[in-house]
């Protein structure tokens, strides 16, 4: 209906605009309805039909009150008449040729002082007094007419809500008295059942017996299955590690020795070392919701964008250990620096292929490296090269593990201060707590990712040799 409504305008509007470019002797003219706006928005003149008119890009068929002289009728209701109109400003074509008007008139169409739209008419000959008065007297009989199209389609529009409404209130009583016998229906049901629920009460207790047993069955077989994925994290990150860093090298080309297949090849044994890293860390994760230890992390972030120590419980702290890590800044400027210039670090592992691909990525950022495999070797090392600058351990290792091996590195005074990196595969709750218990000043879990370590190490080595 209101569709139809706007069909009724544009029929009236055209009709008009035919009829009055006869009477006046005017060979142009446009037809501009006011839109009835929602709240908040503007009020506008919306083109709504033509006579003789050509659109052209530069010409908008839309004006805000105030706006133009269609904008400016409307704004002041009065008429605007142009006469002596420049010859580029508009003109007028037939079959024959194309000519610019010498007069244009433009009339506000009023209803009880209210403006219902504008019509704009551009004559060959100047618009005469007689006209200009017939203009003005018939724009007020043109106004009435506007209303009375307004006035019919709104009615017509209420009376479809209101039919729409008796038919949507009938269907609602056929459905509430339909809802009433089925009440009336699972009411009796519900008796019925009533009934036997008791009877299967006895069962249910039974049954819950049972599964409380069971329950406590399936929590042992689920601390089994924790350390037993615990322990399969630590033997696969511990071979992880060295292909994470190596390939990571690889990839850098440093040298520039390698065609680019092989840095391509390279690129792809990286991204699948990643790939593994994810679906281990998924597989912890899906073992934490399983075993009941997954929650919800609450942790505070700077504006930079770094994380930032926070409160949680052990499976929050976890989830912070196990997640992939994202920064043993861009690797190829950092090592192309000189970064471990002048410095001297202690790499303690008994895997040598982690030892081999520390030790790489330190002397590739000019560090000076001595590597052992096991704690009393580190400390036998540290007697003779008491001027270490830091010193990577390894946690899991047999005989002297790592949490002894830094107690013992602190119980000496003159190595209290010296910084020490806790890196280690097990990746468990609690695990950078347990370390910074023994004495380590920071933590990196295995694989290692190399900016992040090398984030980490930067600000414990001494400042001549982080400047280089």
């Amino acid at each position: 209906r209101m569709l139809q409504g706007q069909r009724d305008l544009g029929a009236v509007s055209t009709m008009i605009l035919s009829e009055l470019a006869g009477l006046v002797s005017a060979q142009h003219g446009v037809f501009y309805s006011m839109t009835t706006p929602a709240e908040g928005v503007e009020p506008a003149l919306e083109l709504q039909t033509s006579y003789g008119y050509e659109e052209r890009r530069q010409l908008s068929t839309s004006f805000r009150l105030g706006e133009g002289l269609v904008g400016q009728c409307a704004l002041e209701k009065k008429r605007i008449l142009l006469t002596d109109v420049p010859s580029d400003y508009v003109r007028i074509n037939s079959g024959l040729g194309a000519s610019p008007p010498l007069n244009i008139i433009v009339l506000p169409v009023l209803f009880e002082g209210s403006v219902r739209a504008v019509v704009e008419l551009a004559s060959f000959s100047p618009f005469s007094i007689t006209h200009q008065t017939f203009l003005d007297q018939l724009t007020e009989s043109i106004g009435l007419v506007l209303n009375t199209i307004e006035a019919n389609t709104l009615t017509e529009n209420l009376l479809a809500q209101s039919q729409s409404l008796a038919a949507e209130l009938r269907s609602q009583q056929e459905e509430l008295r339909q809802s009433n016998e089925d009440l009336e229906g699972q009411a009796s049901l519900l008796a019925q059942r009533s009934a036997e629920a008791e009877q299967k009460n006895e069962e249910v207790q039974r049954s819950q017996r049972l599964l409380e047993e069971k329950a406590g069955q399936l929590a042992v077989s689920s601390k089994y299955k924790s350390e037993f994925i615990a322990n399969m994290s630590h033997d696969l990150r511990t071979p992880l590690n060295s292909l994470l860093i190596l390939a990571e090298q690889l990839e850098e080309d440093p040298e520039h020795t390698m065609s680019v297949t092989q840095v391509e090849y390279a690129s792809m044994i990286l991204a699948s070392g990643r790939d593994l890293l994810e679906l281990l860390n998924s597989t912890l994760e899906l073992a934490k919701v399983e075993s009941g230890t997954d929650g919800v992390e609450l942790s505070d972030v700077s504006a930079a964008g770094t994380r930032l120590p926070g409160p949680g419980s052990a499976a929050d702290r976890v989830a912070r250990e196990v997640a992939p890590r994202r920064t043993a800044p861009k690797r190829a400027s950092i090592l192309g620096d000189h970064l471990f210039a002048g410095s001297k670090v202690l790499v303690v592992d008994d895997d040598s292929r982690n030892i081999f691909a520390m030790t790489a990525l330190l002397e590739r950022g000019h560090g000076k490296v001595t590597a052992v495999a096991s704690g009393a070797e580190a400390l036998a090392a540290l007697q003779r090269t008491p001027d270490v600058d830091l010193v990577l351990m390894d946690i899991m290792m047999p005989a002297m593990d790592g949490y002894a091996t830094i107690r013992a590195i602190r119980a000496l005074d003159r190595f209290k201060s010296l910084p020490i990196i806790a890196v280690t595969a097990r990746v468990v709750a609690g695990e950078r707590e347990r370390c910074l218990e023994a004495g380590a000043d920071d933590y990196v879990p295995k694989p290692v990712n190399t900016a992040e370590l090398l984030a980490v190490i930067g600000p414990w080595l001494r400042p001549a040799a982080s400047t280089g």
